[in-house]
């Protein structure tokens, strides 16, 4: 799972490399993540190596973007879960929190539990109109990944 989330983090870096440059912005940079999870029964795994490595995610984009960028970032995160079609609770979701008080993002997804398993479709659209609800930046010099 480590690979995953690692293979995650080299996607991330490649965009926020395509999208920022120090001659272009002279400001911090606004970067915003929600991590978008499928909850239901077979997905368990994965959701035990979100509450494992959120945190060293998190680390990771902000010593980056000092460490190529010479500047600061401001890091935004979120998280929102989703289950199945029908499920009774289809989303649980927590609104971006900025760095370094990630705290209540890292206590939802820690005790996030699995949501349904009716084995129906996932409601994948659903989990990703929520994220789109969210408090997103409007600047021009945010990125989401």
């Amino acid at each position: 799972m480590k690979i995953y989330f690692d293979a995650i983090t080299i996607d991330a870096q490649r965009t926020i490399e395509l999208t920022f440059s120090s001659n272009v912005h002279n400001r911090p940079l606004t970067v915003e993540v929600c991590f978008s999870m499928d909850c239901t029964g077979p997905m368990g795994h994965w959701i035990g190596a979100g509450k494992q490595h959120i945190k060293a995610i998190a680390d990771g984009i902000q010593s980056e973007m000092k460490e190529k960028y010479d500047k600061d970032s401001i890091l935004r995160v979120a998280f929102v879960a989703y289950c199945d079609c029908n499920g009774p609770c289809r989303f649980n979701c927590i609104d971006f929190h900025q760095a370094p008080n990630l705290e209540p993002v890292q206590a939802k997804i820690a005790t996030q539990q699995l949501l349904s398993d009716t084995d129906l479709c996932e409601d994948v659209q659903g989990g990703l109109d929520k994220a789109l609800q969210l408090s997103w930046t409007k600047e021009s010099s945010s990125c989401a990944a």
